[in-house]
């Protein structure tokens, strides 16, 4: 197969300053498809910053020098020219806080005018802002187009705000695209309640780089005078790192000597929001007086969180929403006894409350007492790390990826 990948704004290529969900899964998708044997085009947006642009605008700018490269043997970066909008300012409100990035997502759409997406078996849309543009100007063939959401309207607004035309053109993007590759089954019952045909939706899950996350059985921690946490993400509201340092706080005060570990961007935001966010926990962290107690690593390569987890004695996750949730998994997969937030549903899709994880209520209180009893439960603890072992089989790249590439084949057929 001949297979488009649009990833927008977010480079598979450059994991230094984009390395959340959306990269990771395009960088491993390609990846194992080609060594399948098919070939693929990312396109991406290539930044060009301008004197209001952020830190990140500017960092990624020097990083996408190149308008082409190659990012495995038969996997190809084309990156497309835009500019970072100097009117993001004027577009404060709810009703048209998104107007700037559905600008971008039109104008970037006039490559494709001579690039015809029509060429390709498959067009894979990753996100539905990036199909804004190409649908509206007509250049994308929706009979073989096939859509990864990422994360609904529906998510982002239990922790923030959405614009009503920013519904309105996800709602159009999910009714035209010809199939919706859906990361868990509770996103699948949302796409039903949105009026989405079941029959057009299959279940594709994410995966984990077995050998960026190498696994390790732990051992009993109750004999350590000291407790390292580490929690893995991007600094964001819905992620809710700021309830770890009640944790810390609660668990110092009971006479426990816990360290905690915050794996995230901290440099370069793509939005001013996730900075204050980033503030406030600084800033509760510094009022609390632990500042030797908890520590911002920042962003780091994959293989850099792999030994963090490796050498934690825990991991936790207080999101209350994913679309997936591919650090705890990774973080189950690598053998490192985990809590994670009961509220995040998506979390279901890979972990097994008492077996290979700990659900807890996404608060201070609940989520110090799952750490006070896993830490003083051996048998649980060593229990969990070792059930890792076995999740990590089913959820390889390589496995999710053959998976996918069987139903690409249908839909070629289709």
């Amino acid at each position: 197969m001949k297979l488009a990948f649009l990833a927008y704004n977010r480079d598979p290529s450059i994991p230094e300053v984009d390395n959340d969900g959306n990269p990771v899964i395009v960088r491993n998708y390609s990846y194992w498809l080609a060594k399948y044997g098919h070939t693929i085009d990312i396109f991406v947006n290539k930044v060009i910053p301008n004197n209001l642009s952020n830190e990140y605008t500017r960092k990624k700018y020097n990083l996408q020098k190149k308008s082409r490269l190659e990012l495995f043997p038969g996997v190809k970066v084309v990156r497309i020219k835009t500019s970072d909008l100097t009117a993001k300012e004027l577009f404060k409100t709810v009703e048209l806080q998104e107007i700037p990035e559905i600008t971008q997502s039109v104008l970037s759409a006039s490559y494709f005018k001579t690039t015809l997406l029509s060429d390709y078996d498959l067009v894979c849309i990753f996100h539905p802002l990036t199909a804004f543009g190409v649908i509206f100007r007509d250049l994308l063939p929706l009979n073989k187009t096939l859509l990864f959401p990422m994360l609904l309207s529906d998510e982002y607004l239990k922790f923030g705000s959405v614009s009503p035309i920013y519904i309105d053109l996800e709602q159009m993007v999910l009714e035209s695209v010809n199939k919706i590759y859906s990361t868990s089954n509770d996103e699948k019952k949302v796409l039903v309640s949105r009026n989405i045909p079941q029959e057009k939706i299959e279940v594709i899950r994410r995966g984990i780089d077995i050998n960026t996350f190498p696994y390790k059985q732990k051992e009993s921690i109750r004999v350590r005078n000291e407790i390292n946490i580490v929690t893995v993400g991007s600094l964001r509201p819905q992620k809710r790192q700021h309830i770890l340092v009640e944790v810390i706080e609660n668990l110092l005060s009971r006479g426990l000597k816990a360290k905690l570990q915050i794996v995230g961007e901290n440099k370069f935001f793509t939005k001013k929001e996730y900075e204050d966010y980033f503030n406030s926990i600084k800033s509760a962290i510094l009022k609390k007086d632990l500042e030797d107690y908890i520590v911002f690593v920042g962003g780091v390569e994959p293989d850099q969180v792999g030994e963090l987890l490796n050498s934690a004695d825990l991991a936790i996750f207080p999101s209350i929403s994913e679309s997936f949730g591919k650090a705890a998994l990774e973080s189950i997969c690598s053998g490192t006894p985990t809590i994670i937030a009961s509220e995040c549903s998506a979390y279901k899709e890979f972990a097994l409350d008492q077996e290979n994880a700990i659900f807890s209520s996404s608060n201070s209180k609940d989520i110090t007492k799952a750490v006070l009893n896993l830490i003083n439960n051996e048998e649980r603890y060593l229990h969990l790390s070792k059930n890792g072992l076995k999740t990590r089989k089913e959820f390889s790249w390589q496995n999710v990826s053959k998976i996918l590439e069987t139903s690409l084949l249908r839909s070629t057929t289709s």
